[in-house]
Formats: C-alpha cells, structure tokens, sequence
C-alpha cells in the first residue's frame, strides 16, 4: 500500500504543481500507458475524475461484483481504500473539461483509466482504439509455488456499459503522434481546440 500512496501522490503534486486559475481544462495521455496497477493510477487523478462510483468488474454472467469509486480524490474499490493520498491544491479540478488521448498502446489498466473517464462530464476521447485488454485476473495458487492468472472479469463504465473488447474514441485521429514536439501532435492540437471552446 505504501507504494500506491507513493505513485497517487507523485500524480497528484504534479497536478498541483501547474494548477492554477487560469486552467481551462486537462488533457489525460493514456497513449504510451501499457499498463500496470491501475489503484495508483486512479488516486492520482480522483480529483479530476470526481467523487462517485467510476466502474466495475463483472463476471461471466453479467453480475458487478467489484465496484470502483472515487472518495475524497482517492481510490477504493468496494470499500476498500487503496490510497491514502492528500491534496496540496485548490479541489476545483472536477468541474474542468477533460480530453482524454487514447491509441492502441493504451492497454489493460491504461484502458481501466480510460473506463473509469468514459461518462465523466466535459470529457471527450480523442484518438484510435485501445489495445483490447479490458479483462480483470484472478490468480490461482497451484503446487510448486506456481501460481494461474485467469481473466474472469470483463471491464464496465459508470453507465454499466461493458468492455468486451476496446476503448473507442470520440473523435477518431489515426497517426499524427508526435511525443517530441508535442505541439505538432495532430491528437494533442484537435484536444486543445476542443478544450479552447
């Protein structure tokens, strides 16, 4: 736990660190995120995402059995709290419109990221569809300490809607990725103009 509270609370002083009134809006880039813990990820942003329930893992027959919500910024599951993050700015941030980069790299926790965003207000996705890794795993114990990951959930929004096999954009924009120069990122200009409005 020590290690999600560490990365949610790097995310969250680094949006504290550029916040200030004069912010339109954010632009989330889940492009380049393969994925890893998504609890770390979901703390770190709480506060821009919202309090609320954000989404769920169901099971084969169509049931929620976890649910993912939003509490005071940080990030529970049920109602397990999986961080314990503060917040050293203004909690202004909810209200901002948020545009949202998502492409084929953006897989497995990246895309439970981008679920959590999916029917958020003020929050468009722009980009290409995701890698398709929308499943959650259970891991099974077996003998000789080996152990059996199995992919027995399927990814929902806060609408319920379910995730079989991708995130898809908004507004479509294949190509045009530039992480040098991100001002001539073809997703990254179309996300501003939209945020400008």
């Amino acid at each position: 736990m020590d290690d999600y509270n560490k990365y949610a609370q790097a995310i969250k002083d680094s949006i504290c660190s550029i916040y200030s009134k004069k912010i339109k809006g954010w632009i989330i880039d889940l492009r380049l995120n393969p994925g890893g813990n998504m609890w770390p990820m979901l703390g770190g942003i709480g506060l821009i995402i919202g309090d609320g329930k954000v989404g769920s893992f169901v099971n084969s027959k169509g049931e929620m059995e976890h649910i993912w919500s939003i509490k005071g910024g940080d990030a529970y599951n049920d109602t397990n709290r999986f961080t314990f993050s503060i917040c050293r700015c203004a909690s202004k941030h909810k209200n901002l419109k948020v545009a949202v980069l998502i492409g084929p790299l953006t897989q497995s926790s990246g895309e439970a990221i981008a679920i959590a965003l999916e029917g958020r207000p003020d929050t468009k996705f722009f980009g290409e569809n995701t890698g398709g890794y929308t499943t959650a795993n259970l891991t099974h114990e077996l003998m000789y300490n080996f152990s059996l990951l199995v992919a027995s959930f399927i990814e929902a929004d806060r609408h319920k809607n379910l995730y079989r096999h991708m995130v898809k954009p908004d507004i479509l924009l294949e190509g045009g990725d530039n992480f040098i120069e991100l001002n001539k990122d073809t997703k990254v200009i179309t996300a501003l103009n939209w945020l400008k409005k």
